[in-house]
C-alpha cells in the first residue's frame, strides 16, 4: 500500500488524473479499491500458505513459483467486477490523454 502526501490540496479532476497515471504506468489501484485488492490476496495467498504449512520454506517457495498462475487466477475470480476493468476514460480528460500517450511512446524510446 502506498500512501501520497502531495502537501497541497487538489482539485477531484486532479486527484482522478493522478489515480489514472499511477494505473495505467504502474498499475496501482486507486484509494479504496488497493485495499479490497489487498484483502483478496492475502485471503488467498494465507490460504495456500496454511496448505502448505509442514513442508520447509524452501520447498514452499518453490510450490510459490510453480503455482503462481493458479493463484493468480484465484485471485481474479474472487474479484468484484469493478476491481477487474478500471475504466480510464472516466477518471481522463483529454489534455491527460495526450500526456500519457506522449510518455508510453517516451517510455518506449531506446536510451
Amino acid at each position: 500500500m502506498v500512501k501520497i502526501d502531495l502537501g497541497v490540496q487538489i482539485s477531484v479532476q486532479k486527484i482522478r488524473e493522478l489515480n489514472a497515471y499511477l494505473w495505467s504506468c504502474y498499475h496501482i489501484f486507486p484509494g479504496k479499491k488497493a485495499q479490497e485488492l489487498c484483502s483478496i490476496f492475502s485471503e488467498v495467498y494465507t490460504g495456500y500458505l496454511k496448505e502448505k504449512e509442514p513442508k520447509k520454506e524452501s520447498e514452499i517457495l518453490a510450490d510459490l513459483i510453480e503455482d503462481a498462475q493458479e493463484l493468480r487466477q484465484k485471485c481474479i475470480e474472487r474479484m468484484p467486477s469493478y476491481l477487474k476493468e478500471v475504466d480510464e476514460k472516466a477518471w481522463w480528460n483529454e489534455k491527460t490523454i495526450k500526456k500519457m500517450e506522449q510518455w508510453k511512446a517516451d517510455q518506449e524510446k531506446p536510451l
